[in-house]
């Protein structure tokens, strides 16, 4: 009886022990949230609110984590009003404004419209994030996000589909964004026809960029301006390919005779992944608790990923675009605009990376957000289009900023 006794009682003190671990894990939990809650912008307090639950803390260092996740951003993303997306085989998706959207009512933007709805000659190549592992040119993110810079600057943007790893290592992702800019230069230079039906290059396509275009009021487009933007890693491959295309400009003066390949007009870099040797930075990859959205585990995996079975994130000798931070000499690249918040991993090599534009006397406007976590701009975005409000605060004043900038480099 006495044995008969112990056994019948030893699972209630198992269901016990696991209960208090279950509550003692979500106490953890919740004040992990608390923690990052506390340092969070008032504006962006809704928008982690909206946050799937999984979201905030997730971390995705494995090929099952990995692959739920691309398939949970696989689906494309909702059509979005006055913008048309269209699928482009083995280059990505071409968002144009609608051609029957007029709702603008600034000055400038009804100017830019007028520029822009016949013959654009100028546009921005998006490169979508997700850590160069996961990711698609039409999801959900680069629908709003794409969506909100043709609305706002009535432009054409390209989203760009490149390989991903682990499966296609670098430099795969980096061919494949060369050869997206090279469509999108072509594509404008088919539809941008001048009055003797020859493309329309203008006196300064071949120059490596201008500064100092303060006349956004003007009626006549530079050109063949193109911006180079992302968001996360697609940011790092922005900067990256900036880098690329610069180099093969300067070592092939035939590049820049044809006029074919154009530079950047400028960067637009959304807290991008700059610098695989965040990876080995021991502050970082203990930190506790974990960055929202995006945590050293994450970062980790990604970078490793990348740059597959002959390489490693922090070694002294990785190959030239790589990973943008690396670059010694930043003289002559595009201007850029570098957004990031105090709470995000990436914070520590944006601030590096722009003091390196400064050294290299690159225009760089850099946009530190306090108490922004990663990925922000997004959630901020998709939650303003879908609502149709205004959205938060912060969010608003980087989206004026952008169009601040990118006014500045693309019309003359």
């Amino acid at each position: 009886p006495n044995a008969l006794k112990q056994n019948t009682m030893a699972p209630a003190s198992t269901s016990t022990s696991a209960s208090n671990a279950k509550d003692q894990n979500q106490t953890n939990k919740n004040d992990d949230k608390d923690y990052w809650l506390r340092q969070t912008h008032p504006d962006l307090i809704p928008t982690v609110k909206s946050f799937p639950k999984f979201a905030l803390t997730a971390t995705y260092d494995s090929w099952i984590k990995r692959t739920l996740l691309q398939l949970g951003m696989s689906p494309p993303g909702p059509p979005i009003e006055g913008v048309t997306a269209k699928r482009i085989p083995q280059v990505g998706t071409l968002y144009s404004p609608s051609s029957t959207e007029h709702t603008q009512t600034n000055k400038d933007q009804t100017a830019t419209m007028e520029r822009n709805e016949a013959k654009p000659t100028a546009a921005i190549l998006w490169i979508h994030g997700g850590g160069r592992i996961v990711g698609t040119s039409n999801g959900v993110p680069e629908s709003f996000l794409c969506s909100k810079l043709v609305r706002l600057l009535h432009l054409p943007v390209l989203s760009a589909s490149y390989r991903l790893a682990p499966k296609h290592v670098f430099p795969a992702a980096l061919d494949d964004l060369k050869d997206a800019y090279q469509w999108l230069v072509t594509y404008l230079l088919l539809d941008g026809k001048n009055d003797k039906n020859e493309p329309n290059l203008g006196d300064d396509a071949n120059n490596d960029y201008n500064t100092n275009k303060d006349d956004t009021n003007s009626k006549k487009c530079n050109p063949i301006r193109i911006i180079l933007a992302g968001e996360s890693s697609g940011g790092g491959l922005a900067a990256e390919l900036s880098q690329r295309l610069l180099d093969e400009r300067s070592r092939d003066a035939r590049l820049v005779s044809s006029k074919l390949l154009p530079a950047p007009a400028a960067q637009i870099l959304f807290y991008p992944m700059l610098d695989d040797r965040t990876c080995v930075n021991e502050e970082i990859v203990r930190q506790s608790p974990k960055h929202w959205i995006w945590n050293a585990r994450s970062n980790i995996y990604a970078w490793k990923s990348y740059f597959g079975p002959k390489y490693r994130p922090g070694q002294e000798d990785l190959p030239m675009y790589a990973s943008a931070a690396r670059r010694e000499d930043m003289s002559r690249l595009p201007p850029a605009f570098v957004v990031c918040g105090t709470l995000d991993i990436f914070n520590g090599e944006c601030r590096d990376y722009v003091e390196k534009l400064k050294e290299g006397n690159v225009d760089v406007e850099f946009m530190e957000v306090e108490g922004a976590f990663h990925g922000f701009m997004l959630q901020g975005t998709v939650d303003m289009m879908k609502s149709g409000k205004e959205g938060p605060g912060i969010v608003r004043e980087v989206w004026e900023r952008i169009d601040s900038f990118a006014r500045k480099y693309l019309y003359v």
